[in-house]
């Protein structure tokens, strides 16, 4: 193999798949990246067995400066991935220069420095998954980002309880939605997609993958990720357009067997009081009394009373935190007390300027709605006040 690669391509391709590594294996090969240099250009590939990515650096792409790829002769082999990724990120500002021989180690040469990195044959590697198309349709990488962000953060992390370690994701006709629970706390996000898809679909998928698949995203629209759904594996594949990521890159993962809860039943229809707060206030405030409720389960206990609510904190060993916020009350007000560490995560995940309190009774979850968006909600269960 004989590849002359742009640096920063490279370096940004690395720390993208290096996500995917494992690093508690007991197969040593997992903790290596796959480097496979080919007529169509240099492709990274790294899998812990439930994740893969896959990066294609393609040979017709250009960079800053000039060509992204040069591949000089085909060839295959496996590397330590953190290792690589912390040579490339250190190297200068030059062409890299990979050559790997049969004894199974790559040779890299940028400007005055070499290196000689031992690898591992790419035969022991596992192959990249073939992923069916029993469903297909593409997406914004904005509107997917936002479906992930919005609602992921609702999602177990008990791995007793598989099932809600994942995030159920549907799609019927243009409508797509999102679903994460961890039975505390709900969180869903509908939208809609451009063109509709084909055959509806229902699949969960896990929460670790969801979040990688975030950070690769791009925050334009006009960007666009193609899904894949096979029997057991979904596939994500996003391609980059600019000089400085020109790469194509793919993740899979497998999909969470199960029935996901019937959590439709679960948002309340109706209400008997809304409070609307504006959200920074309310966030801000929460944030200062969970300083004093870390060490009482992070319970806050919420007092709305005509055109004001205060929101309490008590520890026995600490002390007493007090807040008060302005509102709009409809109905009467009623105390009640929340986890201040899950109002944290789901007012964080709007950006409204004002979020609405849809409440029942004092002991039945609240749906938290922002003001711009009804389409995305978060339900948190209410905790005893006393």
């Amino acid at each position: 193999m004989e590849v002359i690669c742009n640096r920063k391509v490279l370096h940004k391709a690395l720390q993208s798949v290096s996500r995917a590594v494992s690093g508690r294996s007991t197969l040593p090969i997992l903790s290596n990246v796959l480097l496979k240099a080919s007529k169509e250009g240099l492709t990274l590939l790294t899998s812990d067995l439930e994740v893969w990515m896959d990066c294609l650096l393609p040979a017709a792409a250009k960079a800053s400066g000039g060509e992204a790829v040069k591949v000089s002769k085909a060839g295959a082999i496996t590397v330590p991935a953190k290792l690589l990724n912390e040579v490339v990120s250190n190297l200068p500002e030059a062409t890299v220069q990979l050559q790997a021989n049969e004894q199974n180690e790559l040779v890299l040469i940028c400007g005055s420095s070499k290196y000689e990195l031992r690898g591992l044959p790419a035969e022991e590697f596992p192959a990249f998954p073939e992923v069916g198309d029993d469903v297909a349709f593409t997406i914004g990488q904005e509107l997917l980002g936002q479906l992930i962000t919005k609602t992921i953060f609702s999602a177990s992390t008990d791995e007793t309880r598989a099932i809600l370690t994942g995030a159920l994701l549907t799609a019927e006709g243009k409508k797509i939605r999102m679903v994460a629970t961890d039975a505390y706390r709900l969180s869903m996000k509908v939208s809609e997609i451009a063109d509709a898809v084909k055959k509806d679909m229902e699949v969960i998928i896990p929460a670790r993958a969801l979040r990688e698949l975030s950070r690769l995203l791009d925050n334009e629209e006009e960007q666009k990720v193609e899904i894949k759904v096979g029997t057991s594996q979904i596939l994500f594949r996003m391609i980059g357009g600019s000089s400085d990521d020109p790469s194509e890159l793919c993740l899979v993962s497998r999909l969470v067997e199960g029935q996901f809860p019937v959590f439709d039943k679960l948002i309340p229809k109706e209400y008997e009081r809304r409070i609307s707060v504006n959200r920074e206030d309310f966030l801000a405030s929460i944030k200062r009394c969970a300083i004093m409720a870390r060490a009482e389960a992070n319970k806050l206990i919420f007092d709305p009373d005509g055109d004001r609510m205060k929101i309490k904190a008590e520890s026995a060993d600490y002390g007493k935190a007090e807040e008060e916020i302005a509102i709009s009350l409809e109905g009467e007000g009623v105390q009640i007390a929340f986890n201040g560490e899950y109002l944290l995560d789901a007012l964080e995940s709007m950006t409204s300027e004002s979020v609405w309190l849809e409440i029942t009774s004092s002991v039945l979850p609240v749906l938290f709605r922002p003001s711009d968006d009804p389409d995305h909600v978060c339900l948190v269960a209410a905790l005893q006040v006393l």
